[in-house]
């Protein structure tokens, strides 16, 4: 499953492939450098609001072959026998851009062309998930006001099925073709639930009553869009299995996801690191115009979840003012706490590397951060890259990295993730996001 959720703006009609503008090939797969090579790979390509899939060099990032014009805030899933593609998107339209709708785009690899017309979908939201295990049966996680788990045959393409579920979506993962997605009461912070949708379409739910998530208005003189948040981070294991709920303060939850069955854990860190460990759990609140914890979890390995985010402190000065939470990586065997880094606010997990960059985001920060640093699942380091850099995103398409320049959306810092070298830096004629890993 791959997904990439990106800026939302109108778009509808039959689309066409774009003229064939680069130099011909007879092959996708492409030399990437003097010791590798691998098959082009998928990505947007994005100038200013309009939006082309297209196969690129895996390091020169130059397009190769056909382009086509996709919905501008597109998110992709590729179907089983991965020859088709589908793009779902929210496109805002009306006057004033005040209706929007959600809408999918079915194509052909092989060919790179559409399949036929869009599709638009009963209910609008932006996609925070999708499930494509069966060649009949494409499942999407729409992420409204509520939020809807909308069932499709993209071979009609017809929907299936909507299903409504009750208040806010917070975070969502899938695994072994099954998406697990947790919910917050839809205006306030309050107890949170578990939604497992499984690739059949069936949906069960179960209650974290010791997990509270959500936003909720926050009263502040000077802000009428003053808010409080409580995000935790959720993680599913790579059999499918189990989930685990992450909360910046108070235990962890477990989910056994065939039987719903829930625990919770305290977590634990090494005597001399319990202070850290307190704050990175319950951190200090500030009442300025947003404030709150924002986590994010990944499963690592096996038996590790790998969690991460900031502390919103809301604005310093006219600037974001937010602490990093740092990387820690938690062994669900025995509940205990690994720190990998204190100052992390990003990570990627892919094969079994895990990525950590960010940084500090307060407003005397100067841009600085940690580079791009790579983990085993051990917890051991295995490269850091690109210095101090303020690192915000990575794609990644293996063996490689690619981290887009803060400052220059032309340039794209290439790195060979099994060396942590730096193979190049691509200049693109715009914003380039690598879809396929």
């Amino acid at each position: 499953m791959l997904a990439l959720l990106l800026a939302t703006a109108g778009c509808s009609g039959e689309r066409a492939s774009a003229p064939d503008t680069t130099e011909a090939t007879s092959s996708v797969t492409v030399a990437s450098d003097a010791t590798a090579t691998r098959p082009a790979v998928l990505a947007l390509l994005w100038e200013g609001q309009r939006a082309q899939l297209a196969r690129l060099n895996p390091v020169t990032l130059r397009p190769i072959g056909r382009k086509v014009e996709v919905a501008d805030g597109a998110v992709l899933a590729v179907a089983p026998d991965g020859e088709i593609v589908a793009l779902t998107s929210t496109v805002v339209t009306g006057p004033g851009g005040t209706s929007d709708r959600a809408e999918l785009l079915l194509v052909d690899l092989s060919a790179m062309r559409p399949v036929g017309k869009e599709l638009e979908l009963p209910e609008a939201g932006w996609v925070g998930g999708t499930i494509w295990e069966r060649p009949g049966r494409l499942i999407l996680l729409l992420g409204g006001e509520p939020p809807h788990v909308v069932t499709v045959d993209p071979h009609g393409p017809r929907v299936l099925r909507t299903q409504p579920l009750t208040g806010r979506l917070v975070a969502t993962d899938a695994k072994a073709g099954r998406l697990a997605a947790l919910l917050a009461p839809a205006t306030r912070i309050g107890p949170a639930r578990l939604v497992v949708v499984e690739a059949s379409g069936a949906v069960r739910t179960v209650a974290l009553p010791e997990i509270v998530a959500g936003w909720e208005p926050l009263d502040h003189p000077e802000d009428e869009y003053a808010t409080r948040q409580r995000i935790p981070g959720l993680a599913v294991s790579p059999d499918g299995k189990r989930a685990v709920v992450v909360p910046a303060g108070g235990r962890v939850a477990e989910v056994e996801l065939d039987s719903l069955r829930v625990s919770y854990h305290d977590l634990s860190e090494p005597v001399s690191l319990l202070g850290r460990l307190r704050n990175w759990l319950e951190p200090e609140a500030q009442a300025k115009v947003t404030e709150g914890p924002d986590r994010y979890a990944r499963w690592l390995g096996d038996h590790y979840v790998a969690v991460t985010g900031m502390d919103n402190h809301g604005l310093s000065e006219g600037e974001l003012d937010a602490s990093p939470a740092g990387l820690r990586l938690i062994d669900t065997r025995d509940w205990s706490v690994r720190t990998l880094s204190d100052e992390a606010t990003g990570i990627i997990v892919v094969r079994d590397l895990l990525l950590g960059f960010g940084g500090p985001y307060a407003a005397d920060a100067g841009g600085e951060g940690i580079g791009l640093r790579a983990f085993g699942v051990d917890g051991e380091e295995r490269f850091h890259v690109l210095g101090s850099v303020l690192v915000g995103w990575v794609d990644t398409a293996w063996p490689y990295g690619y981290v887009p320049h803060a400052n220059d959306e032309t340039k794209v810092d290439v790195v060979d993730l099994r060396t942590g070298r730096l193979v190049t830096t691509a200049s693109t004629d715009g914003y380039v996001s690598v879809v396929s890993d």
